[in-house]
């Protein structure tokens, strides 16, 4: 739901207003608010206007009683010079105030602006001559009277109009309060737009990446039927073949030389050497035999084999880990031999695989790349719908306030 599919009536003003609420379209609304707006401003131009005027008949008076303040002689009047003094000095003070307040009710202003104008001009008017006004009563009381009275018809002029057009204020005020809750929610409707926008903007990049994941699947599949793929794929299952051959070695090599031994033989070592060499075969044993071409792990071996045999290294069971530790040198030589052998062959074949050019891979990441991006906008497309559906809650909620609100205040 939009800003108002109908509303009832807009004005109810004398018998002019015929068009019931809803026989208002969506489309009518801004140009009926403005055209109320417009009459209520015409109506206000024309009262203002014949305030200004009546008030400047006031005005006109107010400038002859102030004329006849400003010629009279205080030499004449029985009194002391201190007070002759301090009432000329009030005078002065009291004039300036009104000359001000004359000068500026002489001003036009168009429409509500003149009211505001006026209230403003009297009211600092009072504020302003409240002291030179006290002063000047001294000696000529009866003259600040008649002053007053003038500018006390100007001020109930003022209030009978405010009073005589208060409805018309009261409907100027409404109208603007109700073309303000348009307009918001107008911009509400607006970034509604921006959303949809925003939503059908990543739809379509969504599509174009969707299509283009399409197109990815299809060359891999093309990729994987052809011979360069296949012989690629039958070359990584022989070097995986080949790598579990070589960790079946390295177990066998990790078999041989008992970790709890070295661990024990490193704890009580001194030699750095022989600390290093110990901790290379610990740690692994395969690239420790590839980097030991005299075996020298041998001659290791034998003095751990002593110490078990003088009790410097304590077991539970002596005979037995020292029948494992018989280890061959040649054993350990065809060790070596396979590791190196099967090592070449990993080589070869990797050579092989490098030379066969397949995209495959670029394609694959592309693919996972672009299946990221798929899924980030679903969820920026979910979240902007969410957004949306928010709004026109909103919406619709501002739509029911501005309807009771012309119900309630337009009738």
């Amino acid at each position: 739901m939009s800003f108002l599919n109908k509303i009832r009536r807009l004005f109810q003003e004398e018998e002019k207003q015929t068009k019931k609420i809803d026989e208002i379209s969506l489309e009518e609304i801004p140009l009926l608010l403005n055209k109320k707006d417009k009459e209520i401003e015409k109506t206000m131009q024309e009262e203002t206007d014949k305030l200004y005027n009546e008030i400047q008949i006031l005005v006109n008076k107010l400038e002859e009683d102030t004329d006849s303040l400003s010629k009279l002689d205080l030499s004449k009047r029985k009194a002391e010079e201190g007070y002759k003094n301090i009432t000329e000095v009030g005078r002065k003070d009291y004039l300036i105030v009104l000359q001000n307040l004359i000068e500026n009710l002489r001003k036009k202003k168009t429409g509500r602006e003149q009211i505001v104008h006026i209230t403003y001009e009297l009211n600092n008017f009072v504020k302003n001559s409240a002291k030179s006004d006290f002063k000047a009563t001294f000696l000529i009381g009866k003259e600040i009277e008649t002053i007053k009275q003038d500018i006390t018809k100007i001020i109930k002029l003022q209030e009978s109009f405010m009073n005589e057009n208060s409805q018309t204020l009261e409907k100027e005020k409404t109208i603007k309060s109700l073309t303000k809750d348009y307009k918001q929610i107008q911009e509400y409707n607006e970034s509604k737009l921006k959303i949809n926008e925003e939503i059908n903007k990543i739809k379509h990049q969504k599509e174009v990446d969707e299509k283009r994941l399409k197109e990815i699947e299809t060359k891999i599949q093309l990729i994987m039927k052809s011979e360069n793929y296949k012989e690629q794929v039958r070359l990584f299952d022989e070097k995986n073949t080949k790598k579990a051959e070589l960790k079946s070695i390295e177990l066998k090599l990790r078999a041989l030389f008992d970790s709890r031994i070295l661990e024990k033989y490193l704890y009580l070592e001194t030699d750095k050497d022989k600390i290093k060499l110990a901790k290379k075969y610990l740690e692994d044993p395969s690239q420790a035999i590839m980097s030991d071409p005299e075996l020298k792990i041998l001659k290791t071996i034998e003095e751990i084999k002593e110490k078990i045999r003088r009790k410097i290294i304590s077991l539970k069971e002596p005979r037995k880990t020292l029948e494992k530790l018989n280890i061959e040198r040649e054993s350990l030589h065809k060790f070596k031999k396979e590791f190196l052998k099967i090592n070449g062959e990993i080589k070869e074949i990797e050579d092989k695989i490098a030379k066969i050019k397949t995209n495959i891979d670029e394609l694959i990441r592309e693919g996972a790349s672009i299946e990221t991006n798929i899924s980030n906008d679903k969820k920026h497309i979910e979240a902007m719908n969410k957004k949306k559906e928010e709004l026109e809650k909103t919406i619709e909620n501002l739509n029911k306030e501005l309807i009771n609100s012309i119900k309630e205040k337009l009738g």
